[in-house]
């Protein structure tokens, strides 16, 4: 027959004067009493102490070295006693970074399902998109025909200048630094200003990609023109793959552009053309107008878009670290003062 009770004879552990009690298994037991009465002594000290010990000693004992293990509890009789597990009181610090997810590790499993199922909008409120080469060359395909175009991949970072060089050696002819369309054998030619780029950080009025204001990993990267050329800080850089025409160039090329545009540029791709171009992105339900060709994802900066649709955008533990998670009115302490 199963025992139904946990027998306790002759404890004597801090407050506890040889006290004998019976508690019955399988159920909920309360202990209750004033301050220094015990509660703490029979519960923890005597109850889990003793649950835990009889554990560790089906360990061998060169395992059991390694394991914290507490007093025995002064008893003349413990019997029926079960493994024990002990949850204590302990308040957890938390920093002001610590959300209700964190704090109650939910965090992690929500970020795989918002990160996998949910669908990033951009602050523009348009829908961000993923693109492929194929489908990249269709939608410039449906740009107007007869508009000059380039495709080309971003470069960032402090290195941008040695990487112009090298990409110059590689081949690669031409480069867009700012609002220069850049000659990378030697001079430079400013571009149009009528000119117009298919790209996550271009301007709502069509002007050459400028790093945004609150993009601070761009704003603070080096851009320098090849030698003989002032330094151009704060913008991005681009180099051109191929220059096209639109309507005139066959798919083939345009996918064969892109393919090039995005293995050099990470996954990253901007079409530049000669004017405003309007196509409606397909499988778009609000008609948003898709002005991206990205292979991560379109209609954010460069550095952001990339980024959607990763479950480490919402890593609870180093959002913070990131410009495209972070709430400027905060300064992403999680307060305002």
């Amino acid at each position: 027959m199963a025992a139904q009770h946990i027998h306790l004879r002759g404890v004597e552990v801090h407050n506890l004067q040889r006290i004998d009690l019976d508690l019955p298994l399988r159920q909920l037991v309360v202990i209750c009493g004033v301050s220094g009465s015990g509660k703490s002594s029979l519960a923890f000290d005597t109850l889990y102490a003793e649950g835990q010990r009889r554990y560790l000693e089906t360990f061998s004992p060169y395992a059991r070295q390694f394991m914290q293990q507490l007093q025995r509890p002064a008893a003349d009789r413990i019997e029926n006693l079960p493994v024990a597990v002990a949850v204590g009181r302990r308040a957890d610090p938390r920093s002001g970074r610590a959300t209700l997810a964190t704090s109650t590790e939910i965090h992690d499993h929500l970020r795989l399902l918002f990160a996998r199922v949910g669908r990033a909008s951009c602050p523009c409120g348009g829908r961000v998109r993923r693109f492929h080469p194929a489908l990249a060359a269709e939608a410039v395909q449906r740009a107007a025909p007869g508009l000059r175009a380039m495709v080309a991949f971003p470069l960032a970072g402090a290195a941008a200048h040695h990487l112009l060089h090298v990409y110059a050696t590689a081949g690669f002819r031409r480069a867009i630094v700012g609002q220069r369309l850049v000659d990378l054998e030697g001079g430079d030619s400013q571009l149009p200003a009528e000119g117009r780029r298919v790209d996550p950080a271009a301007g709502q009025d069509g002007s050459a990609p400028q790093a945004p204001a609150r993009h601070h990993e761009a704003a603070g990267t080096v851009a320098a023109l090849p030698a003989g050329g002032a330094a151009t800080r704060g913008v991005f850089t681009y180099v051109v793959v191929d220059r096209l025409t639109t309507g005139s160039a066959s798919v083939e090329r345009w996918r064969d552009s892109l393919e090039t545009a995005f293995a050099h540029g990470h996954g990253r791709c901007a079409v530049f053309l000669s004017a405003p171009l309007a196509v409606e992105a397909p499988g778009d339900a609000d008609g948003a107008a898709s002005r991206a060709a990205e292979k991560g994802s379109a209609d954010l900066p460069p550095s952001v878009a990339a980024e959607a649709g990763q479950p480490h955008v919402l890593d609870g533990q180093t959002w913070w670290r990131h410009d495209y998670s972070a709430q400027l009115s905060c300064e992403r302490c999680g307060r305002s003062f």
